[in-house]
């Protein structure tokens, strides 16, 4: 059983989603779901106004580079080989 899960993050609403429902299986699982620590790697985009932030949101994700990428940052915070 896990006592911490770390996860992507999908914006306010999907993590909320997803904790409620790690929460909801641990209390199903018959363990209190506050001995469960759940951690979203959130990289922040910094910008002048929220319009430009998403604009460069948009831009980044866009890139054929970018699973790659999030996946050697998964990686190195895990140190799980997410290339195989």
């Amino acid at each position: 059983a896990a006592d911490a899960i770390v996860a992507v993050g999908t914006g306010v609403a999907g993590m909320r989603e997803y904790r409620n429902d790690i929460r909801a299986r641990a209390t199903a699982a018959g363990r209190n779901p506050d001995d469960i620590k759940l951690m979203f790697c959130v990289p922040p985009v910094v910008a002048p106004t929220e319009e430009e932030a998403r604009a460069e949101v948009q831009r980044l994700v866009s890139t054929d580079s970018y699973i790659e990428k999030q996946l050697v940052g998964i990686s190195s915070n895990t140190e799980i080989d997410f290339k195989q």
